[in-house]
């Protein structure tokens, strides 16, 4: 397990190709690399807007990182394809555990 505890807040835009492409990367980053170290919400611009607007979401998809220790903010924007980056961006360059 990854030493460290990711909370993964994704906002969508409906049934938009992007958006399911995110969703798919993401669960395929916390089912493999991260497996057990992450939590994941996902938020529907569409169906939530009020949540978007908080946290000032103007694109989508938006991925907002938060780690306990330390605690940070992350935000990463985009489909996720570029999962090697994302795992280095997450402190994991090897995409080992």
């Amino acid at each position: 397990m990854a030493a460290e505890r990711f909370h993964f807040s994704l906002y969508v835009a409906g049934d938009e190709a992007n958006s399911h492409t995110a969703v798919n990367n993401l669960e395929a980053i916390c089912s493999g690399t991260l497996r057990g170290a992450c939590s994941v919400e996902i938020i529907d611009v569409f169906a939530n807007l009020d949540a978007a607007l908080e946290q000032r979401i103007v694109i989508t998809p938006t991925l907002i990182v938060r780690t306990e220790r330390p605690p940070t903010k992350m935000v990463i924007y985009g489909n996720l394809s570029d999962t090697t980056t994302i795992l280095r961006r997450l402190g994991q360059p090897d995409g080992n555990k």
